[in-house]
């Protein structure tokens, strides 16, 4: 399919903070009211979807995530500001986006949801820390839970009790020589709570976190993917979707060609791969598995009329009776009946954001990496679902841990490489300028500048036409005869600049450690993370 995206759309660029204690917002923070009133103004979307207008399936969607998670049914009154991320130890920099949703929607009289995004997958259990002395720090990875396949964090179960009960206190004494008291000690002791009643990680990681959210005046609704994929309004949006597929699935692969072509990006599967289309049917951007299994499949959808055959790519999942035209109550019921067999169908990342902003949101705050795959969402709003395009918020931030005895920054190693180099093969400006300097030096000097300047009129004459020497090959031996015993002169203070280049090499891994803005925050002092969101956010 040709695109024919808007010549508007340009590539967003975004800048990682790299100092201390630095927020990166955009827009400002103090720009973001007037975003969310905007959004709020906009028209509803002219599409029905299979025969139900969009604002009344928003208004659906927010009562019955309340329903999920509140007794309070009356909170789904006011502006939503929702954000996202998997259930993980993550940085400050991640964090800090549930104490802007919690604080702008606060601000807004309205609803904070965080979507825990526990379909996504759980590499490893535990998080990097750093160890070792001050003069060579280093980074080790300390394990909560025993390795295991790479699987949904949705299917994560404890299988070490013991690696996890000692997981708070093992990482409290690798900090202590650096003087941090985390705390990991007061997280870690609610995470272990839960798990007692429940090996499931998920829960327990999120519940811990939220406490602290709220203890610290913060806090929103937590909402798992597993849940919100249940629910009546994710299986409306995933039926009209489907009923559509052919037209998506063609609008999908153009946004992303349009996605590659505005960021220079060549590779094939980034930002996300192409829908597939084959034997098995079209691609749909669902993933699928079993109750129990580890591994996430594609969901292929094969059309025969009003009926669409579900497969994982191994075997058919069920047929769904549905069409565009037609009422999705029934193939809802097989959705619904699916779940109760234990089948897991999940929204891959750019669903997720698609429904979350159409169905839910207000307003977004995304990281840097969701900001730039919404820039195709934002494109599959307004001309899949004819809709304005809300804006969103991209949020991120730097915050460093306060080490005790912090090594002071250093030269730059490549530069003094550079300078090595320069002393190997252009010696002569080194040894010019000492005060003194030796008769055999300034003979040596002498002769390459001589014949530095025989080759300058060389090349002159060459381009004037004029006739010139043949003697090249000789004037280009002697000019490296020449520069090789000048550098012999340099051998001393070569030595000494590898000297400094090998201490600045410590210390510029020593500062790796140092300026690392991705070390989980249970790992930071209490008092400083909440001092810090307090003065961005508080109000």
């Amino acid at each position: 399919m040709e695109s024919d995206l808007p010549m508007t759309w340009t590539k967003r660029k975004f800048r990682t903070p790299r100092a201390n204690d630095t927020l990166m917002a955009v827009p400002p923070l103090d720009e973001v009211p007037a975003a969310l009133a905007t959004n709020l103004s906009r028209a509803p979307a002219r599409q029905l979807l299979l025969g139900a207008p969009l604002e009344e399936l928003r208004s659906g969607a927010r009562r019955e995530i309340v329903s999920l998670l509140s007794p309070d049914t009356s909170r789904s009154d006011g502006p939503w500001v929702l954000s996202g991320h998997q259930p993980a130890l993550y940085h400050p920099g991640v964090w800090v986006k549930n104490f802007a949703a919690s604080s702008l929607a606060r601000q807004a009289g309205g609803v904070g949801l965080n979507l825990v995004v526990d379909n996504d997958v759980l590499a490893l259990p535990g998080i990097r820390v750093p160890v070792g002395p001050a003069t060579a720090p280093a980074q080790e990875l300390f394990l909560f839970d025993d390795p295991r396949p790479a699987q949904p964090w949705e299917e994560s179960r404890l299988l070490n009790p013991e690696l996890a009960r000692t997981f708070a206190e093992r990482v409290t004494a690798a900090l202590a020589p650096w003087q941090i008291e985390p705390l990991i000690g007061k997280l870690w002791a609610n995470v272990t709570a839960v798990l007692q009643k429940s090996p499931r990680l998920v829960p327990a990681i999120t519940a811990a976190r939220s406490q602290l959210e709220h203890a610290w005046g913060y806090g929103n609704l937590e909402l798992p993917i597993s849940a919100m994929a249940e629910t009546r309004a994710f299986h409306w949006f995933t039926c009209d979707l489907l009923a559509r597929l052919p037209e998506f699935h063609a609008l999908h692969n153009a946004v992303l060609a349009d996605y590659r072509r505005v960021n220079h990006v060549r590779s094939r599967t980034h930002p996300v791969p192409d829908l597939r289309s084959g034997e098995l049917g079209l691609e749909a951007p669902f993933w699928v598995w079993r109750e129990g299994e580890t591994r996430r499949r594609r969901v292929h959808a094969h059309i025969q009329g009003d009926k669409i055959e579900l497969s994982d790519g191994r075997e058919v999942i069920a047929p769904l009776p549905l069409s565009a035209a037609g009422s999705p109550e029934a193939a809802m019921a097989v959705l619904r009946d699916l779940a109760a067999a234990g089948w897991k169908i999940r929204p891959r990342a750019l669903t997720t954001t698609l429904f979350a902003r159409l169905f839910v949101a207000d307003l977004f705050v995304h990281g840097i990496g969701g900001a730039k795959y919404d820039e195709m969402t934002d494109q599959l709003i307004a001309r899949f679902y004819g809709s304005d395009i809300p804006a969103f918020l991209t949020l991120t931030a730097t915050v460093h841990l306060p080490f005790a005895g912090e090594a002071a920054s250093t030269a730059q190693v490549p530069c003094m490489q550079c300078q090595l180099r320069r002393m190997r093969y252009q010696p002569e400006r080194f040894l010019t300028q000492a005060e003194d300097v030796p008769s055999a030096i300034r003979d040596l000097l002498a002769e390459k500048e001589g014949w530095i300047a025989e080759q300058q009129r060389v090349a002159q004459a060459r381009r004037t036409g004029e006739p010139t020497p043949t003697a090249g090959r000789r004037r280009a031996e002697r000019l490296r005869e020449l520069t090789a015993k000048l550098a012999e002169f340099t051998t001393d203070q070569r030595d000494e600049l590898r000297q400094s280049i090998a201490a600045a090499a410590r210390q510029s891994r020593t500062q790796s450690v140092f300026k690392n803005r991705e070390f989980a925050f249970c790992l930071f002092p209490e008092p400083l993370l909440r001092a810090t969101f307090d003065r961005w956010f508080a109000t």
